[in-house]
């Protein structure tokens, strides 16, 4: 069972057309799809595949706002949102000889009342679901220890908190202890104030996390693959070259990963296999509808190398 918090989902509107042109004027669509889009979204999505019990929380408002949830509804989706004044996002792709154009807006903004209300919100959510993942972009006046609240009544509540690091959280959330932090070389790199080239220099760097008692870090290499740390052991994954090079790691299917892995008590080896295909599984070539068979058949293109961390 797992809480995902987007605390800003998407309405995403997705034109597929052909040959585009962009002198023309008057451009057709071929085809046309509306859904519900984000990191917490999509976790959901996977968790369902994986048989995990989900339920997506965040701010939503106006007609975005509605028909993101009318669109959770029709796919029985379970959701807790706290309603805002203003719009939710929205993003609208043009698709076409398998590049994609996005043109997004700014994140809605939230009243202190609308946060104080989440809050209240999350803490009965806390009563039911020992899994908790923070996740995704924020609205765009969101005070800067939000997250950092949110993950420290996680851990104070006895909660597996997955943090789903990102440029857009403040470094104070990491004091919070999450059970588990993801995040690219890149933020890494920001945090530690460090330049880190060589895996072993990343592996040191991660020290500083794991000095803040997080139990797992986790850090994206890109096409080089993934690191995943804890205090005692560490393990290297390296990926087949993806399919589709315009895709990247996504953290919230990375995190359904790691939850079915634990709640199943699985060996270790195979839990960071499992994470990584659910991962990856959209940068390959498996169709539209993914099934379990899929993941399970690119965690045996995935090598592991463990070590020690010392």
């Amino acid at each position: 069972m797992i809480l995902s918090v987007d605390l800003n989902p998407i309405l995403r509107r997705r034109f597929y057309v052909k040959d585009l042109n962009i002198d023309q004027s008057n451009i057709k669509s071929s085809r046309k799809l509306v859904f519900p889009d984000g990191l917490g979204i999509e976790l959901a999505l996977l968790a369902q595949l994986l048989g995990i019990e989900s339920k997506i929380s965040g701010f939503v408002g106006g007609l975005n706002g509605e028909n993101i949830k009318t669109l959770l509804d029709e796919s029985d989706f379970n959701h807790e949102f706290v309603r805002i004044r203003e719009d939710s996002t929205e993003i609208i792709d043009i698709v076409s000889n398998k590049r994609t154009i996005s043109i997004g807006e700014i994140a809605p903004k939230v009243s202190k009342d609308d946060v104080n209300e989440f809050y209240r919100v999350y803490k009965e959510n806390l009563n039911i679901y020992p899994n908790i993942a923070l996740i995704g972009q924020v609205p765009s006046n969101l005070e800067d220890d939000v997250i950092y609240q949110l993950a420290l009544m996680g851990k104070k509540w006895g909660r597996r908190v997955y943090l789903g690091y990102n440029s857009s959280f403040n470094q104070n959330t990491l004091e919070a202890s999450p059970f588990m932090c993801i995040l690219s070389i890149k933020d890494l790199e920001d945090i530690t104030k460090l330049k880190l080239d060589y895996e072993s220099e990343i592996i040191k760097a991660t020290q500083y996390l794991l000095d803040k008692d997080i139990i797992f870090v986790v850090v994206d290499m890109g096409t080089r693959g993934v690191l995943v740390i804890n205090k005692d052991r560490g393990y290297s994954l390296s990926i087949p070259p993806l399919e589709n090079k315009d895709k990247k790691l996504n953290y919230g299917q990375m995190i359904a990963g790691f939850v079915l892995g634990f709640e199943k008590g699985y060996e270790i080896e195979i839990i960071v296999k499992l994470a990584l295909a659910s991962g990856l599984i959209h940068c390959y070539d498996f169709g539209d509808d993914i099934e379990m068979s899929d993941i399970k058949s690119l965690m045996n293109r995935i090598e592991v190398r463990g070590f020690n961390n010392i």
